[in-house]
């Protein structure tokens, strides 16, 4: 039961900054370029965060921790007890910091998109 409640928490803690970030994206994007959107981050968020691994270079691999998504996964995974690295307030923290600035983010371009 516990299990089911961390992995609950973790999955809307998680969500919230990319809800957000989408809503950016919305005010700032045309609505006929949502397709090419998608289509685009089906295939990057899973390279973002690490659960793709490519042949790319080391600084690569090494960038892809700095990303929001690889902590949102990181934090999923540690509610489920998968392999996780025990940095549980680590990834907090990123999803925090995420969560502010994609919210500086949307608010900003929603200003935009009222003065457009």
């Amino acid at each position: 039961m516990t299990q089911a409640l961390a992995l609950i928490s973790s999955l809307i803690l998680g969500i919230i900054p990319f809800a957000i970030l989408g809503l950016a994206l919305g005010y700032l994007l045309h609505p006929k370029s949502a397709d090419s959107i998608l289509s685009l981050s089906l295939i990057i968020i899973p390279v973002a965060c690490g659960s793709i691994q490519l042949p790319v270079p080391q600084i690569v691999q090494d960038l892809i921790a700095f990303s929001p998504f690889y902590h949102y996964r990181q934090l999923v995974l540690s509610a489920v007890n998968l392999n996780h690295d025990n940095q549980l307030f680590l990834h907090l923290l990123w999803l925090v910091w995420a969560w502010g600035a994609f919210s500086l983010f949307a608010a900003w371009s929603y200003q935009r998109d009222r003065t457009v």
